[in-house]
């Protein structure tokens, strides 16, 4: 093998490994944005639970003043 050859096989694979971390970067940012969607919803359904947490505990408390 040439010094030549061998310049030329570690371009190709500097070539290579700058590929894969830029897919990787890019997946990476994809992750995040999903991330950041479920983050929201779950804080969406949090609240929607307060909400429906509110509403039976004053239709529960309406029924035991009812019947008291």
């Amino acid at each position: 093998m040439s010094d030549q050859d061998g310049i030329t096989d570690l371009e190709l694979q500097g070539e290579a490994l700058g590929d894969a971390l830029g897919d990787a970067a890019g997946m990476a940012a994809s992750f995040d944005t999903e991330l950041r969607r479920v983050k929201e919803a779950f804080a969406a359904t949090g609240k929607d639970v307060q909400t429906l947490e509110r509403g039976l505990s004053r239709g529960l408390r309406r029924a035991f003043d009812g019947v008291v």
